[in-house]
């Protein structure tokens, strides 16, 4: 689920919201995360249908997170229900079905988080600041976002149970659902 959030004063209202949501916080914190999105020189595997992403910052031994994900956009509730495959890598892959890999775009967030469940379920919120970065031979484009967004992410449950959050969410808050996602925002550069 991805919620549009009113500004940077929204990661100081987490705390309430997850008390709102009847979410019991037992573990959160900060962190970097840079995302590298490759594809090859004819898009195939966007043209598949998938995203892939190396993600770096989410352990201190210097690996990443290799994600193909199914491009599936977000429902009229900022619900996105997609498949993910994931993989712990030494470095980003060269090629892609013999052929070459190419950097599409970087994606670098600033990242509070936190996981929460009750009985029947367990997720990770985070609230992000991101930006975005494509370099080619001729120049360096960045765009920051200056839209927030609460990102809440089903790690085990039902999506049942995440939609009933969804809809707790946007009642207690009053804030919109986001129908962006990084993706899409970083191939728009």
């Amino acid at each position: 689920i991805k919620f549009q959030a009113p500004g940077p004063q929204a990661l100081s209202q987490m705390p309430d919201i997850h008390h709102y949501l009847k979410l019991a916080v037992h573990d959160s914190g900060h962190r970097i995360l840079v995302d590298c999105y490759f594809d090859t020189a004819d898009q195939a595997i966007r043209q598949s249908g998938w995203a892939l992403r190396f993600r770096s910052g989410e352990s201190s031994d210097g690996s990443m997170v290799r994600t193909l994900k199914a491009l599936v956009l977000a429902d009229g509730r900022g619900i996105s229900k997609r498949e993910e495959q994931e993989e712990i890598v030494a470095a980003p892959d060269s090629e892609w079905e013999g052929k070459a890999l190419l950097e599409t775009f970087k994606v670098f967030q600033d990242r509070w988080w936190w996981r929460a469940g009750n009985d029947r379920l367990e997720v990770e919120a985070s609230y992000d600041f991101v930006q975005w970065r494509k370099t080619d031979a001729e120049r360096e484009v960045v765009l920051c976002d200056d839209d927030f967004a609460i990102e809440i992410e089903l790690k085990s449950g039902e999506s049942s149970d995440l939609a009933a959050i969804a809809t707790s969410f946007a009642a207690h808050t009053n804030w919109q659902p986001a129908l962006w996602s990084k993706f899409s925002r970083g191939l728009e550069l």
